[in-house]
């Protein structure tokens, strides 16, 4: 049987905030690249960026990894992610649907781009809410990318949806879970590189209890 192809950037928010999760955040990006690299049906390939706020709360972000075949990623350390600073995620989903666009990608692969986050956007200075919708509507509509939004210490559907994301692909989460939350993400993105379908993909009922800890 021939592996699907799967290209799938994992954006991470880095605040300050995100420092009570920090070592479970990092075992669980790395679960989640276990679990793709182990998966006989999919071929796939991961980027990750971790972002945050700097000085007068500009964006800072990083590509950590870029392209990286999952079975070849090296782990996440917490060297890499040291959380600081505020929220400008409707920036760094932005700069980081930008830099997909300007990748090349293996002919039949499918995209996915799965973003964390434990906080509000708070930061940004170029993108709107209302770009990011435009932009994440064209891309899974014109484009068939699947797009995962996991929120904690928010209304995540409402914070999915104001920015274009479907809630059958968007789900709340408790920072103490975020390991089922992550494992729930790798699960729907190899489904979508075996089907096709973002649909198909959402989290089940049982997924998001795990993840919001009920």
């Amino acid at each position: 049987m021939t592996q699907k192809l799967l290209y799938a950037h994992v954006l991470i928010d880095r605040s300050g905030s995100m420092k009570s999760c920090r070592d479970s955040t990092i075992d669980a990006f790395n679960e989640y690249v276990s679990s793709l690299a182990n998966d006989p049906d999919v071929d796939a390939a991961v980027s990750l960026s971790l972002f945050d706020s700097g000085h007068a709360q500009a964006l800072r972000l990083k590509l950590v990894f870029d392209g990286k075949k999952a079975a070849d990623m090296p782990k996440l350390t917490r060297e890499t992610f040291v959380p600081a600073g505020g929220t400008p995620l409707n920036d760094a989903i932005g700069k980081t649907v930008e830099r997909i666009d300007g990748e090349w990608h293996r002919p039949g692969e499918g995209i996915a781009l799965v973003i964390l986050t434990d906080g509000q956007e708070n930061a940004s200075k170029e993108f709107t809410k209302d770009a990011i919708k435009k932009l994440l509507d064209g891309r899974q509509k014109d484009k068939n990318w699947l797009v995962i939004y996991l929120g904690a210490n928010q209304d995540a559907f409402a914070e999915g949806a104001v920015r274009g994301m479907s809630a059958a692909n968007t789900m709340g989460y408790s920072v103490q879970n975020v390991g089922a939350t992550m494992k729930a993400a790798a699960r729907s993105t190899a489904m979508y590189a075996a089907t096709g379908s973002a649909t198909l993909a959402q989290f089940t009922d049982e997924e998001r209890k795990k993840a919001a800890g009920h």
